[in-house]
């Protein structure tokens, strides 16, 4: 019971300590907690004298870890994370609450807004969806911010887990009325000639361009940009304007048919569902929404090429653990 009696000590000043090493900042932090500058300084200082060494290296206003700190918050961060489990599963919530997620690309979050409202049809989940990728995502996830992201580009955090959650498949359309629709001799050099309704993701900020399905080698005209698949598909079947589209989405426009043009083959892109790393065995909220959006992105034709599908489409409750 001696370790018990150590934690009880410090145990009041753990919050504190967290704030302020994830925003190095005394005052940003007080804010956060709803504290006063000075008594979060005060909880600090003790905690590093009941540790025995310096959390902190303090300079120019910045309160940035020393090894000995960093090695504190990742354990701090999972006792957090445990307690935060422990508490739901105590309450019996399941999929109860609030859920962040931050996808990348337009097609991609539409079917991810397809797997939340489902979850919240059946059990009550409520989705927070975010579409802007920032620099601060891992930082976000390991805080809990975020509860998963989807991403084309996965971060190289070691800390994170990275599972492939579908490949994209994206091709060239015109509508029926276009000069390219009835070729069959159609070549890359005659796609560029010709002008393109874009996305307005593909150019929103340097790292939604990164995840555009369009090869950036060749160089395209782009007449206008439109806020969604489904305006791109529209202006795109009124015949004067190239699209590219994802598979599932051009041939079954809801205006009139698309015709898919066989030149340039743009390449698969895999998207990659970004999560904390368990500290348990018992499956998550974010592995429920992984493996939904997992088989929602197969129902459309894009099932991960490295990932076996071997369980219908369904939603499942996670369930209590035996201890």
């Amino acid at each position: 019971m001696l370790y018990i009696s150590r934690l009880t000590a410090l145990w009041g000043w753990l919050p504190a300590f967290r704030a302020v090493a994830e925003t190095e900042n005394v005052h940003e932090a007080a804010r956060h907690l709803h504290v006063t500058p000075s008594a979060l300084s005060r909880s600090v200082k003790l905690l590093e004298c009941e540790v025995g060494v310096a959390l902190f290296d303090r300079t120019r206003g910045k309160m940035r870890l020393t090894r000995e700190g960093q090695a504190l918050l990742d354990s701090v961060r999972g006792a957090m994370r445990a307690v935060d489990d422990g508490l739901a599963l105590a309450r019996d919530e399941g999929l109860q609450g609030v859920a962040g997620v931050l996808c990348e690309g337009e097609h991609a979050a539409s079917c991810l807004s397809r797997v939340l409202a489902a979850l919240h049809r059946e059990h009550g989940f409520v989705g927070h969806v975010d579409t802007h990728w920032c620099a601060d995502v891992p930082a976000m996830l390991v805080r809990g911010e975020l509860d998963v992201a989807f991403v084309t580009e996965p971060p190289r955090e070691g800390h994170l887990a990275i599972t492939v959650a579908g490949t994209l498949h994206h091709d060239v359309y015109c509508g029926p009325s276009h000069p390219l629709a009835a070729r069959s001799d159609v070549s890359v050099s005659d796609v560029l000639a010709h002008s393109f309704v874009a996305l307005t993701s593909d150019v929103s900020h340097a790292k939604n361009a990164g995840c555009s399905p369009w090869p950036r080698e060749l160089t395209r005209k782009v007449a206008l940009y439109a806020p969604s698949v489904r305006d791109a598909s529209e202006l795109c079947a009124r015949g004067e304007l190239l699209a590219v589209l994802p598979r599932a989405v051009g041939p079954h426009s809801e205006l009139q048919a698309l015709v898919r043009l066989p030149h340039p083959e743009l390449p698969a892109q895999d998207l990659f569902a970004v999560t904390r790393r368990p500290i348990s065995g018992r499956r998550t909220r974010a592995d429920i929404i992984v493996d939904a959006m997992r088989h929602e992105l197969a129902a459309q034709g894009n099932a991960p090429s490295s990932c076996e599908l071997a369980a219908p489409p369904s939603y499942p409750m996670p369930t209590r653990s035996s201890r």
